[in-house]
C-alpha cells in the first residue's frame, strides 16, 4: 500500500485505478473502496437526485500514517485483485485472487483463508453468502503447451467452528459410465451461485447448470432440453446454451421457482 495522497484529489484518482481489481459495496450511508470508508452525503445514499447536477463531495477520515512505517494500513485482503465483495453484518466478505478475506466490521483486520484451510485453488471466482452458509468458488490456471487454461477447483462451504473450508463440490454420474466433476477441470469452474431456500444453484460453465437442494450433499444438473443432456452426457460441449456463467433465481411465488441463467 501506498501512504496516502495529501489531497483529496489525488486519492480519488488512485481509487478510480483501483476500481479495475476492486468492486465497491453500500453499507448504508458509507461506501467502501479498497477499504477506504467514504460517507456519503445523505441525499445521495438514498438516491435522491439534486435539481442541479453538482459535483459528490466526500468526507474522508483517514488514520493518520505513523511516521516510521512505510505504509498507512498494513491489514489488507489476501489479494489486491477482488472479484467480488458481500456484506453480511457483521462481516464484509471479500473473494479474491488469493483465497476468501473477511473483515468483522468496525474491525481493520482482515482474516484470510487460502488452500491450508481446506479451499481446493487459491482463486474466487465466485462466492455467496447465504442462508445455508458462507460459499466459494475455487479455480486455477492449467498449463497446456504455449497457453493457460481456467480450470475449477471445487465448490467450497466455511464451517465456521473449525474455521475449515468442507467440500461440497458437485459430481455427475454419466450413464454410460464415468463421473464428471462439473466445478472441477478444465473449463468445469463456477462463475455464480445463487441460493433458493435452502438450496443453492451453481453457473460451471461447461459443466452446466447445477443445483443442490440439501447446502451440497447432493447436486443435478438441469438441463434445457434433451439435446442439452444428450451434449453432456457424451461430453461432446457443441451446445453452446449448455454453457452457464452468471445465475440468478426469483423465488418470490411460495409454490414456484423461476432460474434465470
Amino acid at each position: 500500500m501506498i501512504r496516502p495522497p495529501n489531497t483529496i484529489i489525488a486519492l480519488t484518482r488512485r481509487a478510480a485505478r483501483l476500481a479495475r481489481y476492486a468492486s465497491a459495496v453500500v453499507l448504508g450511508p458509507t461506501l467502501l473502496v479498497w477499504g477506504v470508508l467514504l460517507t456519503v452525503a445523505p441525499d445521495v445514499a438514498m438516491g435522491a437526485t439534486p435539481a442541479a447536477r453538482q459535483p459528490v463531495g466526500w468526507n474522508l477520515d483517514l488514520p493518520p500514517a505513523p511516521a516510521d512505517a512505510p505504509s498507512w494500513n498494513d491489514t489488507v485482503p489476501g489479494s489486491n485483485t477482488i472479484i467480488d465483495l458481500i456484506y453480511r453484518e457483521p462481516n464484509l466478505w471479500a473473494a479474491t485472487a488469493r483465497g476468501v478475506s473477511r473483515l468483522t466490521l468496525p474491525g481493520e483486520d482482515w482474516l484470510s483463508y487460502g488452500t491450508e484451510d481446506g479451499l481446493g485453488g487459491a482463486e474466487i471466482p465466485a462466492m455467496g453468502v447465504f442462508r445455508s452458509g458462507i460459499w466459494a468458488a475455487t479455480s486455477s490456471l492449467l498449463k497446456l503447451d504455449n497457453s493457460s487454461v481456467a480450470r475449477g477447483n471445487g465448490i467450497y462451504l466455511f464451517d465456521e467452528g473449525s474455521g475449515q473450508w468442507l467440500d461440497r463440490s458437485p459430481t455427475y454420474e454419466l450413464v454410460s459410465g464415468g463421473t464428471v466433476r462439473q466445478a472441477s477441470g478444465a473449463a468445469m469452474l463456477c462463475y455464480d451461485m445463487a441460493e433458493f431456500r435452502d438450496g443453492l444453484v451453481a453457473a460451471c460453465w461447461a459443466g452446466g447448470l447445477v443445483l443442490s437442494p440439501d447446502a451440497g450433499e447432493t447436486w443435478r444438473n438441469v438441463f434445457l432440453d434433451g439435446y442439452a443432456r444428450g451434449d453432456f452426457e457424451e461430453q461432446l460441449f457443441n451446445d453452446l446454451g449448455n454453457l452457464y456463467f452468471s445465475v440468478v433465481v426469483d423465488e418470490s411465488a411460495p409454490e414456484s421457482l423461476a432460474v434465470y441463467a
